[in-house]
């Protein structure tokens, strides 16, 4: 997640869409002089926030991170920023974030070790109601839709 004092945005780290490229790109207004890095620690100054970026369960700890809910940030940066800032999320194509998310997660069957066919992972698994909750959640406060800027990912195949 990053927010820009001077530009007045937050940005909320949606999965498996292009989050961390987003998040660089956007970084240096948030705070000047930073240097371009996949993952990265928090960074607070006057000017912004960014995030820690790293082992989500080592990012938590942290008062900022990565794919922190906004009703987190909401609580931390205060309810009058929160509200005059534009919010700005990722989206994609629910079928592409699911194959994307079964090339990124383990992809087998953790007691035998036997890799899992793509329709078997969508089977077998809860992916399409898990993605769904963490998208809501990453999305509302409650039952208020507080995103104001929506970036689409397309996924391009060529044949």
């Amino acid at each position: 997640m990053l927010v820009s004092h001077k530009h007045k945005f937050i940005y909320i780290k949606s999965i498996k869409t292009a989050g961390t490229s987003t998040e660089i790109f956007l970084e240096p207004y948030c705070v000047t002089n930073v240097l371009e890095s996949h993952g990265r620690e928090m960074i607070q100054t006057e000017e912004g926030i960014i995030g820690t970026r790293m082992n989500q369960m080592l990012a938590e700890m942290s008062e900022f991170y990565n794919h922190m809910p906004p009703y987190k940030i909401k609580n931390s940066i205060g309810e009058e920023k929160f509200n005059s800032y534009t919010k700005i999320i990722n989206v994609r194509n629910p079928f592409d974030m699911m194959v994307s998310h079964y090339y990124f997660k383990p992809t087998f069957d953790l007691y035998s070790r036997v890799e899992m066919s793509f329709e078997d992972y969508l089977l077998t698994t809860n992916v399409v109601e898990d993605l769904s909750k963490k998208y809501r959640d990453l999305m509302y406060i409650e039952d208020e839709f507080i995103v104001d800027e929506i970036v689409r990912l397309k996924t391009w195949i060529v044949i």
